[in-house]
């Protein structure tokens, strides 16, 4: 097994979350600057661009982006949705957003709706992962080591066995190694951690 990992300085990252004065926060992506508007009244779900794992992620997704087409994707513990709808953003063909919190798929509903990709056929906000047979070829996932050490076989399994990418973000420093030996001890196709 090769992994080839991918370590991301936060202090390199261009990304900018500026709140409003009422409702959404405005998330900068992209080399053109797109523009995302998040709501997350009360701080129901995770992910409004202001905490460093997101910004991680999206500065994340937009490398790959200007590495490769993203493709299918596969948003595991979608929160807000801003990582969906990032991806959908940087070219995504398709999104899956999953999360088994109800409020927080209501919140990322709420987010496609008012970003415009709610009727768009290009984004399925679900309670599950999909069935074994369908592969990503990009799966990302921001969430504290305890839920994604209980995922990670969906989320190795999730993706696409050749070119897939899985961006995982999160989780602390000092446990990266024993992740990336995790992964590593699970499975036996090349991918970038």
């Amino acid at each position: 097994v090769q992994v080839t990992e991918v370590h991301l300085p936060s202090s390199t990252q261009e990304l900018s979350a500026e709140p409003l004065s009422e409702g959404p926060v405005e998330v900068r992506i992209g080399s053109q600057g797109e523009i995302l508007r998040i709501l997350n009244r009360d701080h129901s779900a995770f992910g409004d661009g202001n905490h460093a794992t997101t910004r991680l992620s999206l500065r994340g997704m937009e490398m790959e982006a200007s590495r490769r087409k993203l493709g299918l994707v596969l948003d595991f513990g979608t929160g807000t949705g801003i990582l969906a709808l990032a991806a959908l953003e940087l070219g995504a063909e398709a999104v899956v957003a999953v999360d088994n919190c109800p409020v927080a798929r209501s919140v990322a509903s709420e987010n496609a709706q008012l970003n415009g990709w709610s009727d768009s056929g290009q984004l399925s906000i679900q309670p599950q992962l999909l069935p074994k047979d369908v592969s990503f070829d990009t799966v990302v996932c921001n969430m504290p080591s305890k839920w994604l050490l209980n995922s990670l076989d969906d989320l190795i399994n999730a993706r696409s066995s050749g070119d897939g990418r899985l961006l995982l973000a999160g989780f602390p420093a000092t446990e990266e190694e024993f992740l990336v030996s995790e992964i590593r001890a699970r499975s036996s196709h090349l991918f970038h951690v």
